[in-house]
């Protein structure tokens, strides 16, 4: 928390800067993921007018101001949901400090309140989350307004663990197991190449987007590709756009190189070049129906003859 921001409660007077804030941030970054619908009643919510009614209503709204301005704000309604959390500038702890300051403002007012809510923009997730909510339901979409349902569990001193008790509590354990997700353009034509041409065993398929399979004791995770989710905002699911370039591959460590080779090759596996002997190592690669590599590599001992 910067020395030179001060929290406090909202004045009378202020709500037209606070809404100029909010427009400015509103407007860049979240209003592009509305309709004409969804902003029209996003401001319906959001003006001078509305603000000084919830306030003199239901709504605790605090500020946090530098240097004579107001660069963050917080609107509690009720003492159990964040209805309003817009920030100037990321990155300082502006929104974490105007959280933590409602939240206890929320336990003193209102002692049985164990959880806070939030209806979270796409854009402001990544925040929710790194401030401890979690996604409590699908996206939705009212009144034109979108949003992800998250909440905040409000920890008390007898049940909520300490960071050092969440950091040494162990990980990896057991019961844990590491899957490989690659993403397909077509379920059956690579099912048919993991099953067939490597002989991985199918396990359980979901409706023709995701197939689980197991190889070599790993677990194998196709997937078709797909938009940014709740739980991953911003990120797709794509197919390898350039198999020339590789950022991720496996291995499949083989004891004869060049028998695993030919019994692959004569399966359908197509091979960049056939084995090559660097010395400690014969190796080869191939790629699946979507271009992820795949290597079969042998170890070989150095030669001890003189």
């Amino acid at each position: 928390m910067s020395p030179t921001i001060r929290y406090r409660r909202m004045l009378t007077g202020e709500e037209d800067a606070v809404c100029q804030l909010i427009a400015r941030v509103f407007d860049e970054f979240v209003a592009p993921d509305f309709g004409e619908e969804g902003i029209r009643e996003f401001y319906r919510y959001a003006n001078p007018e509305s603000l000084v009614e919830h306030a003199k209503r239901d709504h605790d709204i605090l500020v946090a101001e530098e240097a004579g301005q107001i660069v963050g704000m917080i609107a509690m309604r009720k003492h159990t949901h964040v209805a309003l959390l817009f920030v100037e500038r990321r990155g300082r702890g502006i929104a974490r400090e105007l959280v933590r300051q409602a939240t206890d403002a929320c336990r003193r007012a209102a002692p049985e309140t164990t959880r806070i809510t939030v209806h979270s923009s796409r854009y402001a997730l990544p925040v929710y989350l790194r401030l401890g909510f979690e996604v409590s339901g699908p996206e939705k979409t009212v009144h034109g307004i979108r949003f992800i349902p998250m909440s905040l569990r409000l920890g008390r001193a007898a049940d909520t663990p300490d960071l050092e008790e969440q950091m040494n509590a162990p990980f990896p354990a057991p019961g844990m197991e590491l899957t490989h997700i690659l993403v397909v353009g077509d379920m059956n034509r690579s099912k048919t190449f993991y099953s067939d041409v490597l002989g991985a065993t199918v396990y359980r398929e979901y409706g023709g987007t995701s197939c689980v399979l197991q190889f070599l004791g790993a677990w194998l995770l196709l997937v078709t590709g797909g938009g940014p989710t709740a739980d991953k905002p911003d990120t797709e699911f794509e197919t390898p756009h350039d198999p020339s370039k590789v950022s991720h591959a496996m291995t499949i460590r083989v004891p004869d190189c060049q028998a695993a080779y030919e019994t692959l090759k004569a399966r359908g596996a197509e091979f960049l070049t056939p084995p090559y002997d660097w010395g400690g190592e014969i190796r080869c690669f191939f790629r699946d129906p979507d271009g992820h590599l795949l290597e079969i590599s042998e170890s070989v001992e150095a030669s001890t003859d003189t």
